[in-house]
């Protein structure tokens, strides 16, 4: 979102091998209501669910729409390499992303992807279904990230996906 990006653009300055490509991701190109969300974080393609709003005690904002590239046809355009890895926090909207990734999955060693074990968005992915997912694309789960604590209940997590 335009708040992020004078943020981005002091963090990476003077890195000429940064490059922020201001577009939004997903399965296919198409214009899409985009739900920003009173804490910009937390905002996506998927709105806030009741329980998403009572956990981090946020709400949904005024919708916006958003043309949606795929990340396949991006890396075309913009004359990309194809990645070694693809990072994804797109608050439940990770499977729509990687199915818009075809030609990128099969070239990309490691996916590192948010991930939830429970529904915060509106028809959001869960992990079990990413899992599934990236398996048939030839990737398995290699490690989780700092945040799981033994004997508390997951929420959400990083996961690091490793093609095997």
């Amino acid at each position: 979102m335009e708040e992020h990006l004078s943020g981005f653009h002091q963090n990476t300055k003077g890195l000429e091998c940064v490059r922020l490509l201001p577009v939004a991701l997903g399965a296919v190109e198409e214009v899409r209501t985009f739900h920003p969300a009173s804490f910009s974080d937390a905002s996506g393609f998927l709105p806030l669910n009741q329980e998403g709003k009572q956990l981090w005690k946020i709400q949904n904002e005024a919708p916006r729409e958003f043309k949606i590239q795929t990340l396949d046809n991006v890396i075309i355009q913009e004359s990309l390499p194809p990645p070694d890895l693809i990072k994804l926090d797109v608050q439940g909207f990770e499977l729509e992303v990687l199915k818009g990734a075809g030609v990128a999955l099969t070239k990309a060693r490691w996916v590192l992807s948010e991930v939830s074990f429970k529904s915060f968005y509106e028809g959001q992915v869960l992990f079990s279904e990413l899992a599934g997912f990236m398996s048939t694309k030839g990737f398995e789960v290699f490690s989780f990230g700092h945040s799981m604590r033994p004997a508390l209940e997951l929420n959400q997590v990083d996961v690091l996906f490793a093609r095997l």
